[in-house]
């Protein structure tokens, strides 16, 4: 006899590898299945429906009070009917009684991103695919993230592109319970048209050196002392694949200037014509000054001769009319991608918030464009889905508030924020 609220029958005295089962049972699309029970110490249980073996549950004590536990959710076919069995696996639970339900929403339990590691030439790209589990999940919506955009970025599908040579993780994360998993993409390829350690192909219009004592990476530069006009000058074999295009591609290097005064208009080139003035970008160097200058050239503003091939880069000049002698240096040339810092937010509903600083050092400050609730939930997670710290903050005006991640350690987490029924998730990198 049961004492529980609604009377009837109870099963007790239950031992492990004893099941009840019931036969043609009604199963809409995805059942979830609960459990009345009680007990005086830990047990488990597992279901098998129409020879499926579902997740082992466990039951922890219910110091001998009824409770309903939710087991486990099933996805089939609409309107059928199955064989239901509930097997004891361990302890010895009290059963009341088992029913199920249908389920509007069938949650998300894991995501796994394939292949699991890849590698690309700079300038390749690849896409990966990420495996929502169950198959039945209603919300199997992903988003995508890299923790090094300057190696590796990904859109919104999972394509990557190669950016510089080095490593980044690519995370997959669910919008339905923010599961994660991530892949690791390895680049290769030059980081530098030309890393200026060397005089092989380089020529001028004065004789070369190698400035060992003064440079600013790797462990030399290149320096020309004299009047002339051309300072530095090469074609490269083979050509350079830099990976970017005329709307994100830009030129950056070191540039060394003595005496700005007795310099004329100073030129760069960059083509792939293997020549100047043929296929070629080129740009004036105005803001000079006395000491290294590093100088950062996008594509889209340089002057056009034919159409420079950014994927057979081969040729590469500095020249300019001179007023007197002074000495010259270069070092570290690299054509790059402008677009390296755009990591698309991870998701986001329809209110327009905004989080600044990002990258952030002590406060971070989170502001709506218009007062949601009074009560705004923020959780910050690291890239394993592991919760950092929460807190709720009043929002009563449109000034925000700060979050203290003074206590965090470098690296890039997700800002979950969670207002009046919408969900905004960010990324959120941390610098020290």
């Amino acid at each position: 006899k049961c004492n529980d609220l609604r009377g009837g029958w109870q099963v007790t005295a239950t031992q492990a590898g004893e099941w009840l089962q019931w036969r043609d049972i009604p199963l809409p699309a995805n059942t979830k299945f609960q459990l009345r029970y009680k007990s005086t110490a830990a047990s488990s249980v597992r279901l098998e429906v129409e020879g499926f073996t579902l997740a082992t549950t466990e039951l922890p004590s219910t110091n001998g009070l009824w409770v309903t536990k939710d087991l486990a959710i099933f996805s089939a076919a609409a309107n059928t009917t199955g064989t239901v069995r509930l097997i004891i696996v361990s302890g010895s639970p009290e059963i009341n009684y088992l029913t199920r339900a249908a389920v509007t929403a069938v949650p998300v339990e894991s995501v796994s991103v394939s292949p699991a590691a890849y590698t690309l030439e700079k300038g390749e790209y690849h896409e990966f695919t990420a495996t929502v589990l169950p198959a039945g999940a209603s919300n199997k919506v992903v988003s995508w993230v890299t923790d090094n955009p300057k190696a590796a970025v990904v859109n919104g599908e999972g394509k990557v592109t190669a950016v510089n040579p080095g490593t980044a993780n690519i995370w997959a994360i669910t919008h339905d319970g923010e599961k994660t998993a991530s892949a690791t993409i390895t680049v290769t390829g030059p980081l530098f048209l030309d890393e200026c350690d060397s005089l092989t192909g380089w020529s001028s219009s004065q004789s070369l050196t190698l400035s060992t004592n003064d440079h600013k990476q790797g462990s030399a530069s290149i320096e020309f002392t004299g009047s002339t006009t051309d300072e530095f000058k090469k074609v490269f074999s083979p050509a350079f694949h830099s990976g970017t295009t005329v709307d994100n591609g830009a030129l950056r290097f070191w540039y060394y200037v003595s005496d700005v005064t007795k310099c004329g208009p100073v030129r760069v080139e960059l083509g792939s014509a293997g020549v100047a003035d043929k296929n070629e970008y080129s740009w004036r160097l105005d803001g000079l000054s006395n000491g290294w200058n590093l100088v950062n050239l996008t594509m889209k503003s340089a002057t056009k001769v034919g159409v420079c091939d950014l994927n057979a880069i081969n040729w590469f000049r500095i020249y300019d009319s001179k007023s007197g002698s002074i000495t010259t240096r270069i070092d570290g040339i690299e054509v790059y991608n402008t677009d390296f810092t755009a990591v698309d937010e991870l998701k986001s509903g329809d209110a327009a918030v905004t989080v600044f600083p990002n990258p952030v050092k002590d406060y971070v400050t989170i502001r709506f464009s218009t007062i949601l609730s009074n009560h705004v939930d923020v959780s910050i997670f690291d890239l394993s889905g592991k919760l950092i710290r929460n807190e709720i903050f009043q929002h009563t005006d449109d000034s925000g508030f700060q979050v203290d991640v003074q206590e965090l350690s470098a690296g890039l987490y997700i800002l979950k924020i969670a207002a009046e029924n919408q969900t905004i998730t960010k990324k959120l990198a941390v610098e020290r």
